[in-house]
């Protein structure tokens, strides 16, 4: 059986440093006999949820939320903005929470699993995001492993290629990538 993951970075930047990691783990993943699909944010964007739109449901809405709820798990690469998790990531969770007409019905998050990881370009590597995401996520129901990996001074960590140049980070990243895949697949036969 081939295990679905879903690949998405918080921020929508397209020279985003946490698009970068999540490639990083995403190779990790697809080594280890997962299938990942990487959202691209320009394909979904959604206007802040508001219950008083909630009716008018964007198209973008319904795609992502059939989207997480058909993968087993979820490759997050998360900024820090302001000492939390981006408003982007919220703003989807708040979305994806809900039960939006023509969207499968119930929760897309519920026993799915997730590895978090982070860049900044500061000296914490968003520790303090991926902290926050991980207790959001886990009241949602999802299974947070708990590898992590948090990339500090993320403007010089990649090559022109997207690519981590420090050899031991980028193992990192893609054993956190394999390791939501064997998770994932081992709850998968239980």
């Amino acid at each position: 059986m081939t295990i679905r993951l879903l690949a998405l970075s918080g921020s929508a930047r397209s020279a985003s440093h946490n698009l970068k990691l999540v490639k990083a783990m995403s190779a990790g993943a697809t080594a280890a006999g997962a299938t990942v699909t990487l959202i691209d944010w320009r394909e979904f964007v959604l206007p802040v949820f508001n219950e008083d739109i909630e009716g008018e449901t964007p198209a973008a809405a319904v795609r992502l939320k059939t989207l997480f709820a058909e993968a087993q798990g979820f490759l997050i690469a998360e900024p820090e903005y302001n000492g939390g998790y981006s408003a982007l990531m919220k703003n989807a969770i708040d979305w994806l929470s809900r039960p939006l007409p023509g969207a499968p019905v119930g929760s897309v998050f519920k026993n799915k699993t997730v590895v978090i990881a982070g860049a900044t370009t500061g000296k914490w590597g968003a520790v303090r995001s991926m902290r926050q995401l991980r207790e959001v996520l886990g009241y949602l129901g999802c299974i947070v492993l708990p590898d992590t990996l948090s990339v500090n001074e993320a403007g010089k960590a990649f090559d022109a290629d997207g690519k981590l140049l420090d050899v031991k980070t980028a193992e990192l990243a893609a054993a956190a990538g394999a390791a939501l895949a064997r998770v994932t697949a081992a709850l998968s036969r239980s």
